[in-house]
């Protein structure tokens, strides 16, 4: 990996190390928080770097994760990916301009931008996905959302396949991670009333970091079968996710 490719290491490691402990208190007092399977996650080699690959059930997940592993580990700080430019950016003009303007606030909490992919080739995949494969191969937590959309999976929805390339080319484990709100209308976004009043309990559930054998189908990867095999590796992180959903 290119050295050159560079990534904000302090600023996330002391702001979330710095907030973990009054989040934590807030989201017990409010969402009755609680965590299952931490054991999982501890159980990873510290050799490699983890991807926490999760469903996307509220725009507050990139805090939720990380307030449910252990404060001052070597799990945090995580990364994730925002929206970039393309295809996939807000159709709302100010939440665009936001998105932009605060980017570089963003980088600080460990967010990076990740754009549209519209040629799925190998040499694609990497100038979208340089820096969070990076951080991978220096043993940093990364989340990711297969599916993207804030919203429960359903059978025609098709997962972002970039989590199938880096888990192809980056020596990482998968961890699969449900976030699970109840009370929350899938409808709508998490309401402030509704927190305040304690409505909403918060489980974040964490899997067995997945083999080898639980993604690839098996058959050697190739610019011609990429999409297919990646959409095969992708639908089976995201299918782990939702066997979470059996523990509830």
């Amino acid at each position: 990996m290119n050295k050159k490719i560079k990534y904000c290491k302090f600023w996330p490691l002391f702001l979330q190390n710095l907030i973990w402990i009054p989040t934590r208190i807030i989201l017990k007092l409010f969402f009755d928080f609680k965590v299952r399977g931490l054991e999982n996650v501890k159980k990873v080699p510290k050799k490699y770097g983890i991807i926490f690959a999760s469903n996307h059930a509220s725009g507050l997940d990139p805090i939720f994760i990380p307030s449910a592993l252990p404060f001052l580990s070597r799990f945090l700080p995580t990364y994730n990916m925002t929206r970039g430019e393309g295809k996939l950016s807000y159709k709302n003009k100010f939440m665009n301009f936001l998105l932009v303007t605060l980017r570089p606030v963003f980088k600080l909490w460990g967010a990076y931008p990740v754009s549209f992919l519209v040629h799925k080739t190998f040499p694609g995949y990497m100038n979208v996905l340089k820096v969070h494969m990076k951080m991978l191969q220096e043993r940093k937590s990364v989340i990711i959302f297969p599916v993207g959309a804030i919203k429960e999976r359903k059978i025609q929805e098709r997962p972002g396949t970039g989590i199938s390339f880096i888990v192809h080319n980056v020596p990482c484990k998968v961890i699969p991670t449900q976030i699970w709100i109840y009370g929350l209308d899938k409808n709508e976004g998490l309401a402030f009333k509704k927190i305040f009043f304690r409505k909403y309990k918060i489980k974040i559930f964490f899997g067995e970091m997945l083999k080898s054998e639980d993604i690839f189908s098996g058959d050697e990867i190739t610019e011609k079968n990429i999409t297919d095999e990646y959409l095969y590796i992708a639908n089976q992180i995201v299918d782990a996710i939702a066997r979470l959903g059996d523990f509830h």
